[in-house]
């Protein structure tokens, strides 16, 4: 139930604040922070309230605190947890694996490509331009890399375009996650024809650009279906001519 008083306690006013802190100073994880009396002073803070909110902060993984070093910028997470996203328990090369992760891909594009149709400014769409044109670009040459630049300006950019950060973040993850695939069960390959994802690619731009947020869903969904038959035609070949 919501405390009907509107009262909170001031460690916690005080743990939002040093949020604040490290979102305002865009510090990243393992950053050192200022020490919990230096906190206290540069907020006005009893050191009790400070450490209460340190206390608070640590037990979410936003802090760590370290024995005779100081505090630190958390991951986010408890320490003892082991998460999915972070790669924990993740085998690159196992199908079953690379599926699941392509299908939750799945579910973020298209939420992605869909808000996008809806919200994009003419800022974003001139970035999804910019990449759509230097992936045709690199397509033609057969620069893999290059492509999987634009490749992921492309999808990072519509995640933004959806104005989600969490989804952003999200997809972020993920795409480090199918890059271990590419390195570790695809030895660089591309999983795919870029051909055919670059058709894909200007079929969701066209959809997003005419402001219909199914059709942009739907193409986003018909795209990562693709990559899924590509990455698994790919990684049984592999696994078929080491079996040779």
């Amino acid at each position: 139930m919501a405390n009907e008083s509107g009262y909170r306690p001031g460690y916690e006013i005080a743990a939002e604040r040093i949020l604040e802190m490290i979102i305002e100073q865009e510090l990243r994880v393992g950053d050192r922070l200022p020490t919990e009396m230096e906190i206290a002073a540069h907020f006005g803070l009893s050191r009790s309230v400070t450490r209460e909110a340190i206390k608070m902060l640590v037990a979410m993984g936003r802090i760590s605190a370290q024995r005779g070093r100081g505090l630190f910028v958390g991951a986010g997470t408890p320490s003892h947890q082991q998460s999915l996203l972070a790669g924990h328990q993740f085998v690159p090369g196992r199908m079953e694996h690379v599926d699941q992760l392509l299908r939750f891909r799945s579910v973020q594009e298209e939420f992605a490509a869909r808000e996008a149709a809806e919200k994009a400014t003419p800022p974003d769409l001139k970035v999804l331009e910019q990449a759509l044109a230097d992936g045709k670009e690199a397509a033609l040459a057969g620069d893999i890399k290059a492509w999987d630049d634009s490749d992921s300006r492309f999808h990072l950019g519509i995640a933004k375009a959806s104005g989600n950060l969490f989804i952003l973040s999200a997809l972020e993850t993920v795409r480090q996650l199918q890059g271990q695939v590419v390195v570790l069960a695809l030895h660089g390959g591309t999983g795919g024809s870029l051909d055919q994802a670059q058709r894909d690619h200007e079929e969701i731009l066209a959809a997003i650009k005419s402001g219909d947020p199914e059709l942009a869903a739907t193409r986003a969904n018909a795209h990562l279906r693709h990559t899924i038959d590509g990455y698994r035609g790919e990684i049984e070949h592999l696994l078929a001519t080491a079996r040779a």
